[in-house]
């Protein structure tokens, strides 16, 4: 019977794709693949020319085939038919897409601002094809991406002596590919070790943006009782919002995905019959949960924290009359000795390095009462034009377009009204209270501060205000979705009162939004941010009617599509951090001399770039302190405070007596006297201008455009 069925199926599929591939769709086909050709030629040499194969790239061609097959698919196939397909396919979609990003060695990296920095006149710019490098994100370019590369240098073992010119765990506070178990709890930094540079940064960078889009769509479906549309607007309110894009490079991602797979994989093993699909959702329980616990950012883990131990509950609560046996449960044992070894691997591995992270002046003693974020929370309608208009720090104001608070009134006035209800229906408004209640304390933490004996019991003393705000907007998303289609407003007078109290509310939110920054969008932007807004909450609201559901998925798709877009660049390759002539000089040195100690002088950016390209060097950004190099140069420990602490460091030579200046909470000067150069073991030292001062003491070995390398000579 299962043969025949397979094959009645498949012959009625054949007959729907022979029905409507005909001379049309042949037709537009060709088209297709002419603009294909000629957009991506136009995307990379800024013009239209059918016979230009300057930089021609076959990968970006074969991605416009699929968006443009993707808008064509729409006049060749019945839309619902169509749709329902791209759902059901959407697993070996996106798998497909991942494949053309990563062998295209496509990137979001703003790794292109070194074009800024080191050789100028030697412009790889053209390597970005889509949106603009982002100097903001800095985290980034400047951090993260130099850290990740200079792991090829150390054959990308678990401590580095490059960073920081000492013994650095490469682990603990930053995400960088390593050879140890624990890159399972970091698995998108795999690529790197099988596949390279280019490559590598490539996976770790859409892989996780097509992961959490997947697996978004996979936790609304399950909260929502399987609502397709709900669910994939979701997904992309939560994987193309601001938070996300913004702060991309950062843990938030990673958070997600893991502690949303935790609970699907969770549910999916309390459902499930055969032992050996038990025994293997048991191990990704095991590794999902490690992953969540070794981002170790608990600015985020914590309020995530208490969002997922709820699901968790409700997940529970939601399969209790499966009759599930003790046995069902027994399986968490393998999650439970998984995530027992990985803890135990880290703490052997890592263990002086979170002591030294905890006892620092920054972050470690940072201890927080929430509020003064509260206009953050009503950022969400301006922040669609902060790829498009410079804004002061688009980061720090980045959350999710929610429509918050709609979402939290909207669910109470729901429960209010819904006291008694079935079993089915206690389930859900069971998941909706407590993410309702959890909602509004975390707004609330916000908005006012907390006393001090309830922030410590909570651990939210470890995650700021500003860092709490996005959070709320994801736990909105979740209700927004349970609740699409939810509220029926019939009679024309409700409706019309409907309208002017989302355009009184409407006005209300982007008013208080705009309070952060005064003056940064005109009145004729903030009119249309008010009406974008007017729109999605009535449409929302009226999300019963179908009309109204298509119109507000379609704008949030675009909304969140635009950020995916617009807030990184798309570039190709890793060329502008290997290929430069300094970058060369650096390498050829490090090759003679694999232990020569560097620094960089009046800079922070050159430092990094040393690491970038295996140089061993002081002044890269301290992820955790170097206490014992700077006690060299400061007996009394007079400037422990300054020197203890996550800092990007820059070190200015001078005759004076040796200091330390914090300029930033992240950012301290050293003014090196240059008696103490020996001190700190330093040989080669790298600048933008040429020494003028005891040029006795220095050999210049190197010299291009605006880069000086100096060996030390004493």
């Amino acid at each position: 019977m299962k043969k025949s069925r397979l094959s009645i199926n498949t012959s009625n599929n054949s007959k729907e794709i022979k029905k409507y591939m005909n001379k049309t769709s042949l037709l537009l086909i060709f088209i297709l693949f002419i603009f294909s050709y000629l957009s991506s030629v136009y995307v990379i040499n800024n013009k239209v020319d059918l016979g230009c194969l300057k930089n021609f790239n076959i990968w970006l061609m074969l991605l416009f085939v699929f968006i443009y097959g993707f808008i064509f698919g729409h006049f060749i196939f019945p839309i619902k038919k169509y749709y329902n397909f791209i759902f059901k396919k959407r697993y070996l979609i996106c798998f497909f897409v991942l494949i053309l990003l990563v062998l295209g060695k496509f990137n979001g990296s703003s790794i292109g601002i070194w074009n800024n920095y080191i050789d100028p006149n030697e412009d790889f710019s053209s390597d970005t094809i889509i949106g603009v490098n982002r100097g903001i994100r800095s985290d980034e370019w400047l951090v993260n991406t130099p850290y990740a590369f200079s792991q090829q240098y150390n054959d990308y073992k678990y401590f580095s002596n490059l960073p920081r010119g000492t013994k650095t765990d490469m682990f603990s506070t930053i995400f960088v590919p390593v050879k140890d178990i624990l890159i399972l709890a970091r698995p998108f930094n795999i690529g790197y070790l099988l596949l390279g540079e280019e490559y590598g940064l490539s996976f770790y960078w859409y892989g996780r943006l097509i992961a959490l889009f997947l697996v978004t769509i996979e936790m609304l479906m399950l909260i929502t009782n399987k609502k397709k549309i709900p669910s994939v607007v979701g997904a992309f309110m939560i994987a193309g919002s601001s938070a996300v894009q913004w702060w991309y490079s950062n843990y938030i991602i990673d958070l997600l995905i893991s502690g949303q797979l935790y609970l699907i994989i969770f549910n999916a093993l309390l459902n499930e019959k055969s032992k050996k699909r038990k025994v293997f959702y048991s191990i990704i329980i095991g590794l999902s949960f490690s992953w969540f616990a070794l981002t170790l950012y608990p600015a985020w883990q914590v309020p995530l924290g208490y969002m997922y131990l709820l699901m968790l509950i409700w997940v529970i609560a939601k399969n209790y009359k499966n009759n599930n046996k003790l046995s069902d449960y027994s399986y968490l044992l393998i999650s439970f000795v998984i995530v027992i070894i990985f803890i135990l691997r880290y703490l052997m591995l890592g263990m002086d390095t979170i002591k030294t992270v905890m006892s620092t002046v920054y972050p470690g003693k940072r201890f927080s009462l929430g509020g003064n974020a509260s206009i953050k929370d009503f950022i969400y309608p301006i922040s669609i034009f902060f790829p498009f208009i410079d804004y002061q720090n688009p980061c720090e104001a980045s959350g999710i377009y929610s429509l918050f608070p709609i979402p939290i009134i909207i669910a109470i006035v729901y429960l209010i009204k819904n006291r008694k209800s079935d079993d089915n229906e206690n389930k859900e408004k069971l998941l909706l209270t407590m993410l309702t209640i959890l909602c509004v304390m975390l707004s609330l933490y916000t908005m006012i501060k907390f006393p001090k004996i309830v922030v410590k019991a909570t651990l939210l003393s470890m995650s700021p205000a500003k860092r709490v705000f996005p959070i709320v907007g994801i736990i909105c998303t979740y209700i927004l979705a349970i609740m699409t289609d939810k509220i029926k407003i019939e009679k024309r007078l409700s409706k019309l009162i409907a309208l002017v109290a989302t355009i009184i509310v409407s006005i209300i939110i982007v008013y208080i939004g705009n309070l952060y920054k005064p003056g940064y969008l005109t009145l004729n932007k903030l009119a249309q941010a008010t009406v974008l807004l007017i729109i999605l909450i009535y449409t929302f609201i009226t999300s019963y009617n179908k009309k109204s559901r298509i119109v507000f998925s379609i704008l949030m798709i675009s909304i969140c599509t635009s950020n995916i877009l617009f807030v990184n660049p798309i570039n190709v390759g890793t060329r502008v951090a290997h290929d430069k002539s300094t970058a060369k000089e650096i390498r050829k040195i490090v090759k003679n001399d694999k232990n020569g100690t560097w620094i960089g002088i009046d800079s922070i950016t050159l430092p990094n770039y040393v690491l970038m390209n295996g140089g061993k060097i002081i002044n890269s950004t301290n992820i955790y302190p170097n206490l014992k190099l700077w006690k060299k140069i400061d007996k009394g420990e007079k400037y422990s405070k300054v020197y203890n602490r996550y800092a990007r460091i820059v070190i200015s030579l001078v005759d004076t007596k040796t200091t330390f200046k914090l300029n930033q909470n992240d950012v301290f000067k050293l003014n090196l006297n240059y008696n103490d150069i020996d001190k700190l073991g330093i040989k080669y030292i790298i600048y933008n201008n040429k020494i003028s001062e005891h040029k006795s003491m220095f050999k210049e070995i190197y010299q291009k455009g605006n880069v000086w390398i100096y060996e030390f000579t004493g």
